[in-house]
């Protein structure tokens, strides 16, 4: 590991020129996440309905025995998936009867970690620290050497080999299953490279990997190590739509496709939820994302209040406190309207629900904030206001 450091200097009407550049960028940030919030919440109650749907519609197998009334229907079933062939890996002759076989490929490199740090000087001036640093690793693909700060003694040279996955198609009980059904299916098991030859073309195999280069306990920069994992056949539940004799995407009304398969005997009920589950996280993990960037475009367009303030830089950071508050209290005004807008033509009682709580934690925020300014305020009085001195002799007789 090696550090670099670069220190540049900003400016005031660099600064101020900045700011307001930055004034645009906000204007854009406040857009992408009306879009981003928008589109997140019809696409949560999208997923909701159609799993609500599935789940209305389904049918529970209680054998693997196809039968023509259910065709069009979501079916649960629960039993032996058997791959119909072999899979190869031709590059290395690797091959395993799985339904999945996945090969990963790393490479031990360098990467660059970058770390800004910006300093306010009297005058309105910036100095910003930049501290790059270097660490050889492994990792997957190739990281563009090209694009560091400092090029010269870091670079990574082309990757010989890529990562790739075989897939089979494959059969339970009576359905057959496509291989676009089976890519579904995680290769979680590492496949163990026993039976292989010990070297093959310009790798050597250490049983559990593959290895280019001289020593994998003392690695070089341009070695590459390859590993494989399988998904092999065996007992899974499978929840899709019965297809003739086929298993297939379920397609609910409003467009969305669902198919569920998970390794060993999971109930329909089990993966609804789980589903569910993943669809709440990923809505709120989006609606976190899209308030930061609505609440950053906000910062960014009052940033030259805290930039003109910057000449001082005690009054700068008062001015970006104020700003900070300001912006997170429109932030929840705001991103709440949105949430609530989108939600309205299909959940209106929601919808008021969340305009109420968005209000309330907006007012909160606020009166948080003029507390914080006010004991700011009141230490700043108490440390800049002068106590005249004690009188050491009695005034003048009259």
């Amino acid at each position: 590991m090696d550090t670099f450091t670069k220190r540049t200097t900003v400016s005031y009407g660099q600064n101020i020129g900045n700011s307001f550049f930055g004034i645009i960028v906000g204007l854009l940030l406040l857009v992408g996440s009306v879009v981003l919030l928008w589109w997140n919440e019809g696409r949560s109650l999208k997923q909701a309905d159609a799993l609500t749907e599935m789940k209305e519609k389904t049918v529970v197998l209680s054998d693997m025995a196809y039968n023509p009334e259910y065709n069009g229907r979501p079916v649960w079933l629960y039993g032996e998936i058997k791959p119909t062939k072999m899979l190869h890996d031709t590059l290395f002759m690797i091959n395993a009867n799985a339904l999945v076989l996945s090969r990963k490929v790393e490479m031990y490199q360098w990467s660059e970690r970058k770390e800004t740090r910006e300093e306010n000087k009297l005058g309105g001036g910036t100095e910003r620290v930049t501290t790059y640093t270097y660490e050889k690793r492994w990792r997957e693909g190739r990281i563009a050497s090209e694009s560091f700060e400092k090029q010269e003694e870091h670079i990574n040279p082309k990757l010989p080999y890529h990562s790739d996955s075989f897939i089979s198609d494959a059969h339970v009980g009576d359905f057959y299953l496509a291989t676009n059904v089976i890519s579904g299916i995680n290769a979680s098991e590492q496949l163990n490279l026993g039976k292989f030859p010990s070297t093959i073309g310009e790798v050597k195999n250490y049983q559990t990997f593959l290895y280019r280069g001289e020593n994998p306990q003392e690695p070089k920069v341009g070695d590459v190590k390859i590993t494989y994992s399988q998904a092999p056949g065996g007992v899974y539940s499978l929840y899709a739509k019965q297809e003739i004799n086929s298993l297939v995407s379920f397609h609910a009304e409003n467009g969305n496709q669902l198919l569920f398969i998970e390794r060993g005997k999971v109930s329909a009920q089990e993966m609804l939820e789980g589903a569910q589950s993943i669809n709440t996280l990923i809505t709120w993990g989006v609606r976190v994302g899209g308030l930061f960037l609505m609440f950053m475009g906000f910062m960014l367009i009052m940033g030259p209040l805290t930039v003109l303030a910057n000449v001082i830089p005690m009054f700068g950071s008062l001015v970006g406190g104020v700003s900070a508050i300001i912006a997170s209290v429109l932030t929840l005004l705001f991103g709440s309207l949105v949430i609530a807008i989108a939600w309205f033509s299909v959940r209106p009682i929601t919808s008021l629900i969340i305009l109420l709580v968005g209000g309330g934690l907006a007012y909160a925020s606020s009166k948080l904030g003029k507390k914080n300014m006010r004991a700011v305020t009141e230490v700043r009085d108490s440390t800049t206001s002068v106590t005249p001195p004690p009188r050491t002799t009695p005034p003048p007789k009259k």
